[in-house]
This record gives structure tokens, C-alpha cells and sequence, in this order.
């Protein structure tokens, strides 16, 4: 589904999500018939889908990265975010709803992590072009995850990704800290490592840069 404006969008932790007209609004209703535990390895695929559309529009000096969990940036800028939904059955994943939202031609001006738009960094495109990229590219790498699993898709991320050896603030529904990010493991969890060396696994939450230079490892 293909929306030209959404007036009452919600984003992770039931946050507002501003919607703006020709910036693109897509939902993609996704069966893929995996055990429940899954569902979060979908959101790696579309954020790698997402990467290769902005990154083919900007073209090869484009800083295009990836952010735990569902951002992708350009120059340390928001362009997109994603969100999933899913309906489960006992163990079994019955359906997700994948929700896309890509800055075209606009993005807001105050935001907690800063943002950008397509245009705004020498890229142009309309929001059907958008969506038929996208979803050329998810089917690319969709097929992939199915035929391989999460391996490929997690090494991929990975090469992708912005921020790992660097300190940053991470916030949790009742806590915030400092940790050095030090990847994703095999299920996608985010690794951080305190200042004491304990390594804490991350299911949730949003992640902010602190520091300009990489912390040393302890």
C-alpha cells in the first residue's frame, strides 16, 4: 500500500511519525511462513533494500550508512526509517506488516536525531519511482534471506553500518547509558560494551552517537 500523505502515522515506541506530501509512505504485508523469533530479521532485509534505492540515487560518493535498528543515513543524516508489525500464532509468524517512510523531497526540521531528504543531498526521484525501486530491491534481497537465511543478511548490515567502535548514548524504555557499540550478533541483537567490559545484548531501543573518535577497546 501506497500512501500520499499519512495523517495519524505512528514510528517506533508509538511515537508521532511525520508524514510529508511527496516523500515516500509504503506499507509491504509480508507471509514468509518462518517461526516467530524471525520477524526482526525482516527489518535487516528491507534496511538493506532501502540502502541500495538511496544509494543508487545519490550515487558512489553518497555516505549512505545504516543504523541500528531500521535508520538508514546519509551523512549522519536520517532519510529513512522502518518499522515492523507482526501477528503471531503459538510459534509461528503469520503475517508482518513492514512500514516504510523515505525523505524524497522534504524531511522535518526539528527532530531528535537530525534528518535530511533525498533532494536536500543531490538526488531526485518521484514517490512511484521510489517505491518500484524498493521493491525490486527487497525482492532481491528478500529471495536471498529465504534461500540463505539471516547470515548473509546480518554480514551485509554489518558492512553497511555506521557507528560501531564508537561510544554512544543508547536509551531503553527505563534506562540510558554509555556503551561502545561493538556490532550485531547472530540474531541481530545489538552488542555494547560498558565501561567495566560487560557486553550487554540489545533487543530494543534508540541509539545516539556521543563521541567524534573511536573508544579504545578495554
Amino acid at each position: 500500500m501506497l500512501a500520499v500523505r499519512q495523517t495519524a502515522g505512528i514510528g517506533r515506541g508509538r511515537r508521532a511519525w511525520v508524514s510529508l506530501p511527496g516523500n515516500l509512505h509504503l506499507s509491504l504485508v509480508l507471509r514468509p511462513g518462518v517461526a516467530a523469533r524471525r520477524a526482526g530479521e525482516l527489518g535487516f532485509v528491507a534496511a538493506l533494500a532501502t540502502h541500495d534505492v538511496v544509494a543508487a540515487s545519490l550515487g558512489d560518493g553518497a555516505a549512505v550508512r545504516l543504523k541500528w535498528p531500521n535508520d538508514v543515513l546519509v551523512n549522519g543524516r536520517k532519510i529513512a526509517g522502518l518499522l515492523l508489525e507482526s501477528s503471531l500464532a503459538g510459534a509461528a509468524l503469520e503475517w508482518v506488516v513492514l512500514g516504510l517512510g523515505l525523505n524524497l523531497c522534504d524531511h522535518p526540521a526539528e527532530t531528535t536525531f537530525p534528518a535530511t531528504d533525498l533532494a536536500a543531498e543531490g538526488g531526485s526521484t518521484t514517490p512511484d519511482e521510489a517505491a518500484d525501486r524498493f521493491l525490486r530491491h527487497f525482492a532481491g534481497r528478500y529471495g536471498a534471506w529465504r534461500d540463505s537465511g539471516f547470515g548473509p543478511v546480518a554480514a551485509a548490515w554489518r558492512e553497511a553500518a555506521a557507528g560501531f567502535g564508537r561510544e554512544a548514548e543508547i536509551r531503553l524504555a527505563g534506562e540510558s547509558f554509555r556503551a561502545r557499540l561493538d556490532g550485531i550478533d547472530d540474531e541481530g541483537r545489538l552488542l555494547a560494551t560498558l565501561g567495566d567490559g560487560t557486553v550487554r545484548r540489545i533487543d530494543a531501543g534508540d541509539v545516539f552517537p556521543v563521541a567524534a573518535a573511536p573508544v579504545g577497546v578495554r
